[in-house]
């Protein structure tokens, strides 16, 4: 029930990206370069691949990272254009900052941890060098530090984080 969860809210904040995006007025171009069309694929494909190893291995973590992997994608996917409805509609500066820092820090952690273990753990979920595989996960928060906190907004006018 946890991997169905899981990607039920994946697909919902793919969703949201869809919709947010048209509320937004973005071009394809803008949907583009804010990441918000391939953050939706990435974010939408991983989870497909994870709910199916979950469901049928739960045993196995490269399903469970994989789930992760994808809602850290399709978190920053539904944010960004969220946060361009915020400033266009002038809502809290507190709000956007707080959506703006959300998004910066979710999508590190995919790229950071979920999928280097993903392939250190790939075929069987047990790792081969697990040296590697500590190196990966104490590095993690350095990535996700060194990305969520990178000056400047996220979108357009919106306030840095």
């Amino acid at each position: 029930m946890a991997a169905a969860g899981l990607f039920c809210l994946a697909v919902a904040e793919v969703a949201v990206a869809v919709s947010g995006a048209v509320a937004a007025r973005m071009s394809w171009a803008e949907a583009l370069d804010l990441f918000v069309v391939t953050n939706s694929v990435i974010g939408l494909s991983f989870p497909v691949c994870g709910v199916l190893l979950a469901w049928h291995r739960p045993r196995n973590p490269i399903g469970w990272l994989l789930l992760a992997a994808g809602i850290g994608y399709a978190t920053t996917a539904a944010l960004a254009p969220l946060i361009e409805v915020g400033v266009r509609d002038g809502w809290p500066t507190p709000l956007l900052r707080a959506l703006t820092t959300v998004a910066r820090w979710s999508w590190p952690w995919s790229i950071g941890l979920c999928l280097p273990v993903v392939l250190q753990l790939f075929p069987d979920g047990r790792p081969v060098f697990r040296r590697l595989l500590w190196a990966t996960v104490l590095t993690a928060p350095l990535f996700a530090l060194e990305m969520g906190t990178e000056p400047g907004p996220l979108v357009g006018d919106s306030p840095a984080t």
